[in-house]
């Protein structure tokens, strides 16, 4: 999770000697605040942001003094870019035309986080924190399996994959394959195949949950494998 990865980033960082600081972003489909960390690292030619924890394509860091900065996601644009909102500096990441996990969107464009550059301590987190690690009502997360690794180009040239409810997503730059399934026990050794580290026992337990939950998501289409050149 974000709390996890982007802290240990920064907590890794400043002990290597550099000047690192975490700040909060509020994700669009959490209603809630300062609900994601991002790590952001100090050099001499300016600040950067690396974010591990975002669950979504993030390949490069970002250099927040060069903006616009964009890059290709499976056939759609990742764009990082500062804004002025009532006279205060924000950065925010937008997704244009669509993104892997959603496809085409209904408008231009979403901004799908925002942030300042206020550095932020761990403990300003608890309050959203606790809502997304316990609140089923609000957090997809207890709802849906939700598990992204980059696999760094396999033999498909694929370079990302996402488990999303019961649909496989493998993208690139440039391509996009998308596969749903019947059920978990039917994705189980696919699953595995792209997450051989993770326990087993601890997806049958999970999905065993998610499939009981009232409050289960797919916010994936329920689309066939195919793949889509650009």
């Amino acid at each position: 999770m974000c709390i996890d990865h982007n802290y240990f980033m920064a907590v890794l960082f400043k002990s290597l000697g550099y000047d690192t600081f975490v700040v909060g972003s509020t994700v669009s489909v959490l209603p809630m605040p300062m609900n994601h960390p991002l790590c952001i690292i100090n050099l001499d030619d300016g600040l950067w942001l690396v974010d591990l924890g975002m669950g979504s394509v993030f390949n490069q860091p970002i250099p927040l003094h060069q903006l616009p900065f964009s890059f290709p996601v499976a056939g759609y644009t990742c764009e990082y870019r500062k804004v002025n909102e009532n006279g205060i500096d924000v950065y925010g990441r937008f997704h244009v035309k669509g993104d892997p996990m959603k496809g085409d969107f209904d408008v231009p464009e979403e901004r799908r986080y925002h942030f300042n550059l206020r550095p932020m301590e761990y403990e300003e987190f608890n309050d959203p924190m606790k809502i997304i690690f316990t609140d089923s009502d609000v957090s997809f997360f207890l709802n849906m399996l939700y598990a992204f690794r980059y696999v760094f180009s396999n033999s498909d040239g694929f370079q990302a994959v996402v488990f999303m409810g019961t649909t496989l997503i493998l993208f690139s730059g440039t391509e996009i394959q998308k596969t749903l399934f019947d059920s978990y026990e039917e994705m189980a050794d696919t699953f595995e195949k792209y997450f051989p580290k993770l326990s087993m026992i601890e997806y049958k337990e999970a999905t065993k949950y998610f499939k009981t939950s009232q409050n289960r998501k797919n916010i994936v289409s329920n689309t066939p494998t195919e793949t889509v050149r650009l």
